[in-house]
Formats: C-alpha cells, sequence, structure tokens
C-alpha cells in the first residue's frame, strides 16, 4: 500500500485548500482533482490491499459489498453485524426530506443500482455476459444514475466498475471514484474493490489479477491533517493474503458469504480515531 501513502503525501503536499463555507459537509478540505491513481497485483490473493498503517476493519468492508450484492438498501441489515458506517448518511437530514421512503432505508442506494438500475440487474448481466463474451470491452457496471441520485442517504462515491478478462484468463478490474475522503473512506473502498474483484474472479474460476483505483476529487479533510500526518510516520507492514473458498462448489455470487473468505497474516498498527465528515 506504499502508493496509497504516497497519495496522501502528494495532497498534502499540493493539494488547493477549500474552507468549510466552500464544501458540502461544513469541514474543509485539502484536494486534488484528477491525475491520481494506483494499482495493484491480486494475483491469487497473495498480497490484498489491506492497510497496515493503521487498522482497516475488514469484515466491515466486506458485510457492506455483500449487502451491496444483495439488492437490500435495509440499513438493519448491517446493524446485524454492528456494521455502522452508514449510520451518519442515515440520520443526517436525508429523512427530512425523502418521507416517501419505508423506515430503515436508505433510499436508491449502491444496492438499487447493482440490482435494478430501470429495471437491470447489471449484476446478473455482467456475469452473464462475462461468461458469453469474456473478452469483451464492455463489462461495466455502473452506480451514478441521475434521477436516482437525489433519493439516496449518500449518492455513490465509487461510480464505476470496469472489468476486463485477459487472453491467458486473468481478470482485472478498475474501480473509478468520484469523490474520496483519502483518510477515512478510501482505505475501505480500496477492500471493498479487491473483495468484489476476488468474489467475481471466484465465480467465472479466474484469477485475479491487477485491480485499478482511478480517484477524481481525492480529499484530505482539514480536521484530519494530523492524522494523515501520524499514519505516514508508520512503517508499513507485509500485506496479508486473502483466500476464498467455496468448498469446491459452484454457487451463485449473491449466495457468498463472509465464512467464504479467510484473511490470513494481517499485522497492522494501531487504528487512529477521526470524525467523518456528513
Amino acid at each position: 500500500m506504499r502508493q496509497y501513502l504516497d497519495t496522501l503525501k502528494t495532497i498534502l503536499n499540493e493539494g488547493e485548500d477549500y474552507d468549510a463555507q466552500s464544501e458540502r459537509t461544513g469541514t474543509g478540505t485539502r484536494s486534488i482533482f484528477g491525475g491520481l491513481s494506483f494499482r495493484h497485483d491480486l494475483k491469487n490473493g497473495y498480497s490484498f490491499p489491506l492497510l497496515t498503517t493503521k487498522q482497516v476493519f475488514w469484515k466491515t468492508a466486506l458485510y457492506e459489498l455483500l449487502w451491496f450484492l444483495s439488492g437490500s438498501n435495509d440499513i438493519r441489515k448491517l446493524w446485524l453485524h454492528r456494521v455502522k458506517i452508514w449510520d451518519g448518511n442515515y440520520y443526517s437530514d436525508f429523512w427530512q426530506n425523502n418521507h416517501f421512503f419505508e423506515q430503515f432505508s436508505v433510499g436508491k442506494n449502491y444496492s438499487t443500482q447493482w440490482r435494478n438500475f430501470h429495471g437491470v440487474d447489471q449484476l446478473v448481466e455482467l456475469i452473464k455476459n462475462m461468461k458469453k463474451d469474456p473478452f469483451s470491452r464492455r463489462h461495466i457496471v455502473t452506480m451514478w444514475n441521475p434521477p436516482e441520485v437525489p433519493k439516496t442517504a449518500l449518492p455513490p462515491c465509487p461510480i464505476l466498475y470496469h472489468f476486463k478478462i485477459n487472453k491467458n484468463y486473468e481478470l482485472d478490474m478498475i474501480m473509478t471514484q468520484r469523490s474520496c475522503d483519502m483518510f477515512l473512506g478510501i482505505p475501505f473502498n480500496i477492500a471493498n474493490s479487491a473483495f468484489l474483484m476476488m468474489l467475481v474472479s471466484d465465480v467465472l474460476s479466474l484469477h485475479a489479477r491487477y485491480l485499478t483505483i482511478e480517484l477524481h476529487d481525492a480529499h484530505i479533510y482539514l480536521n484530519h491533517l494530523n492524522q494523515v500526518e501520524e499514519q505516514l510516520s508508520r512503517d508499513p507492514y507485509p500485506l496479508p493474503r486473502v483466500v476464498v473458498s467455496t468448498s469446491g462448489c459452484s454457487i451463485p455470487i449473491t449466495d457468498y458469504h463472509i465464512g467464504h473468505f479467510e484473511v490470513k497474516n494481517y499485522v497492522y498498527h494501531r487504528k487512529i480515531e477521526a470524525p467523518m465528515a456528513v
């Protein structure tokens, strides 16, 4: 994850400052728009991009991904696993302005766009098309649905996943993210994307290869600057390994659960507390 740490340094040293009045959360950011990305070699999960300079709760990232893939927008499904990362947005002014949603719904969120994008189940179509035409350049899942952006507790930050199978039947994926909370959010987004890539490769009996993360508005909140400095002072540990196993059985992508994933040798520095901007 040295690329991630180098990106933090670049934003600290070269980013533009936006004061509290000029950005949505009222917190203020230091940001760079465009030109930042990193690529990680994920072959067989032997080097999984889970940050080691602070603890990343990988089960939280995985539970969130499985929630997305299930098609549910019921926040109580996350609460069952003690996952609270959507609570700040759920209890914001979203509910004051959107009483037409059922209680405990986060609206037309990621799950809806994955499974019902104007009637299209993108997840089912993705797997079907990758089997039918593996070398196509059209294996894309998009999260940005303009008419429904105002109807979610938090508009999607990752907005596009683009998959490519090479001639050796290795799977590459590019995740494009429009808004990038570099200290709190991006470590989860990286892990979430890597889990997704390994899951899709397992469904299709492929080998996962390169995960590329493309960052649009990459920012550090101004009340995270000290935490970022502390993180950059730490030496990274070797990355862990992740194994996906379904005991030799082929199962649908929606049937995976957390017991199918094993994270091995995850060594990390202690967590660094920081407030989430909502």
